[in-house]
């Protein structure tokens, strides 16, 4: 049996961190990449489509986005099951709720769970009913499946949807594909394959590493999930300290134009701060973080300036830091942060 997996989509974010720009870019690709995932599910035959929850960023996204969505699963008739997240809960007033869904399309309604049995497998899926909801799916009576579907995360205690380690080893289940955290990856419990999706793209810096949907090949005795990627967005984090400034595009695994670039600057002034920005150029947006140390050539006098420079080199503050204690000392501008 195979399957593919995405999710954590955040259609209609408002992505307030980046640029205008590169904000509208992003929601546009994200939308591309739903066409994209639902397509790799036709052109690899798979069995059913696992959408794990936050594929709008709100439970009330604009209309125009989910007809978008409706009119993408409408094109397959690979079944689609749906667990709705945190970012978009199932409500009386949701999309899920409100929408006419195509019938390939089952969307998961209740956080206490539901059965479904098709010919082959069997899957039970739970739905998120709230923005924070403390929920443990996997804690008492429910029905035991093949696949088991929802949005949340591994943990003994969680304000949101989770399941621990051993609740997920007793299940039984040869597949838990989950959504909520933006970093791929899959463990193995007992017999049980987890497969967290990540996320179609990065929404944010921070969320580094690769993004796509997950194939998952599900046959009996064996488990396998591969990351495909789409072409969404990727974040390339790092840091480096004095002296030549390396070449940014060549370091960088991912197409420099489709990239954020996370920069953090450690040790001594760079000799060359026009040089580290031209090539920092072509990238999609970049963000640099300035943590390089106060100097050590420290002033001995009494001044509160003087004592403050003394203590913010004791204590290994960033010249970032510093140069914002200085300015709120003498009463000037505050120095920018740079993105």
């Amino acid at each position: 049996m195979k399957l593919v997996q995405f999710g954590d989509v955040h259609l209609d974010a408002p992505l307030e961190k980046f640029t205008a720009q590169t904000a509208r870019l992003l929601r546009a690709r994200a939308r591309e990449l739903v066409s994209r995932a639902v397509d790799l599910a036709a052109n690899q035959g798979a069995d059913a489509i696992l959408c794990t929850g936050d594929l709008f960023d709100s439970p009330r996204p604009y209309l125009d986005s989910v007809r978008y969505v409706r009119d993408q699963f409408a094109k397959t008739d690979i079944p689609v099951f749906i667990s709705p997240g945190n970012h978009d809960p199932f409500t009386p007033s949701s999309p899920w709720a409100a929408v006419n869904w195509p019938g390939n399309v089952h969307i998961f309604s209740s956080p206490h769970g539901e059965r479904l049995v098709l010919p082959g497998f069997s899957v039970t899926g739970w739905a998120n009913t709230a923005q924070r909801q403390s929920h443990a799916p996997l804690e008492g009576a429910w029905e035991k499946s093949d696949i088991l579907l929802f949005h949340g995360e591994i943990a003994e205690d969680s304000p949101y949807f989770h399941a621990s380690q051993a609740q997920i080893t007793a299940s039984g289940a040869g597949l838990l594909a989950m959504g909520h955290i933006h970093g791929h990856f899959t463990k193995t419990l007992g017999r049980t394959l987890v497969s967290m999706n990540g996320g179609l793209q990065a929404t944010k810096f921070g969320e580094t590493g690769q993004k796509g949907a997950v194939i998952i090949s599900l046959d009996p005795g064996e488990v396998k999930a591969d990351l495909v990627p789409l072409g969404g967005t990727r974040c390339f984090e790092l840091a480096f300290s004095d002296g030549e400034i390396p070449d940014l595009s060549a370091l960088c695994p991912f197409p420099p134009g489709d990239t954020l670039l996370d920069l953090t600057l450690t040790g001594a002034p760079l000799t060359s701060r026009e040089e580290l920005l031209a090539k920092t150029e072509g990238f999609l947006q970049v963000r640099i973080t300035d943590l390089r140390r106060a100097p050590r050539e420290l002033p001995t006098g009494k001044s509160l300036g003087a004592l403050f420079l003394r203590r913010a080199a004791e204590t290994e503050l960033s010249l970032l830091a510093t140069e914002f204690g200085l300015a709120a000392l003498e009463n000037r501008e505050q120095p920018h942060a740079e993105e």
